[in-house]
């Protein structure tokens, strides 16, 4: 549902409150360029809640660093912006954006319709930098075995914590196939479990799966529940005319292989062939996302 438009008054309240919070510490803006640079660019600020392993947070050495940061920085460099994250809370992040704290929203956003359908309220999203959605990942010796729900009959099928996305795929497809889905607390429980061999495979985010699996080559990811996945992008406000420019640098990136290659650094795979992280993509629109 489309909200109203929000008052002048209300939006310029919500401007000077954030921008107290911005001052106050609430949000906070870190960048790794130094002065002299910063000086002969054009400053860009990037919302993000830096949380969120792997394509925003904080690594151990106190840098800015994740999927979405890295192509941020090389936009950076293409178009000589001094790019600058501001660290705000996903809850803040649309409403923050819309008020003019900093110009893009890098926050992981699915492209729901409920959000494509409130540019004022939410934004609008440049093209697809990737997609997200569940994906069945189990021990390597298995792979060929359970690579789609229908491998689920008669298994140990592993989600984690009761009403996530994969907890609520899991009770759908349950209807149809016959299968013990087993609940976990986190993800390095689920993970350890399956490691163990006390589930059959796991259903869960696909980047998640990844993340939590890096390194570890008894796992791999055997199948992807197509009809889960949601293209992802980052948020401009209504009618800012850089998110057609972004969306220019976004194709280069992709036509060049570069979004492919900072894919790979983080995920440690080529990105899937129809991923819009490897691929030019059109715009999403209501209508390719069938929200009419």
């Amino acid at each position: 549902m489309t909200s109203p438009a929000m008052p002048n008054r209300v939006r310029r309240f919500l401007s000077l409150a954030l921008a107290a919070a911005f001052v106050a510490g609430g949000i906070s803006a870190t960048s790794g360029v130094s002065p002299a640079a910063a000086q002969q660019k054009e400053v860009l600020l990037v919302g993000t809640s830096l949380t969120l392993a792997p394509f925003s947070f904080i690594n151990e050495k106190g840098e800015n660093v994740g999927y979405e940061l890295d192509i941020l920085k090389e936009i950076g460099v293409r178009k000589n912006y001094n790019v600058q994250f501001v660290r705000v809370p996903f809850a803040q992040n649309w409403p923050a954006l819309n008020a003019g704290v900093f110009r893009v929203s890098a926050s992981s956003a699915f492209m729901t319709c409920e959000r494509m359908k409130n540019p004022t309220g939410v934004g609008e999203f440049t093209v697809a930098t990737y997609n997200a959605g569940q994906a069945i990942a189990t021990l390597a010796k298995n792979a060929g075995a359970i690579k789609s729900p229908a491998d689920f009959a008669g298994k140990k099928i592993g989600v984690e914590s009761i009403g996530t996305t994969a907890d609520r795929v899991a009770d759908e497809l349950a209807k149809t196939i016959r299968f013990e889905k087993v609940v976990f607390p986190d993800n390095p429980t689920l993970f350890l479990a399956l490691e163990q061999g006390r589930v059959d495979a796991v259903m869960q985010g696909e980047f998640s799966a990844i993340w939590q699996t890096r390194g570890n080559n008894n796992i791999v990811i055997s199948g992807r529940l197509t009809d889960t996945y949601v293209p992802v992008g980052f948020l401009f406000k209504q009618g800012d005319p850089l998110r057609l420019e972004f969306n220019k640098v976004l194709d280069e990136m992709k036509a060049d292989g570069t979004m492919a290659k900072i894919y790979k650094q983080w995920f440690n795979t080529e990105p899937p062939a129809d991923s819009p992280a490897g691929k030019v993509v059109p715009p999403e629109t209501l209508v390719s996302r069938d929200c009419t």
